[in-house]
């Protein structure tokens, strides 16, 4: 990296969904991170929707007390 120049290393989205109103906005919240793959190229790590369900890339999923990993329920 030459000097002045800087890396996007990660990165986090509020993003608006559904229908917005006056008195409220649904919205989702996604952190990124970088990989050693490509400088700069970001990959979502962990979501927040606007159901308040918890996904991790790794496709762990967390709802009201539950645990999905892979397709398979625990808890």
């Amino acid at each position: 990296m030459a000097a002045g120049e800087w890396v996007l290393g990660a990165q986090i989205r509020a993003e608006a969904q559904a229908t917005q109103a006056t008195t409220r906005g649904p919205a989702s919240l996604t952190f990124a991170t970088a990989t050693d793959a490509a400088p700069s190229v970001l990959t979502d790590a962990l979501t927040i929707s606007k159901a308040q369900l918890v996904t991790c890339a790794a496709g762990l999923t967390i709802s009201a007390g539950a645990l999905t990993a892979a397709g398979t329920a625990y808890i």
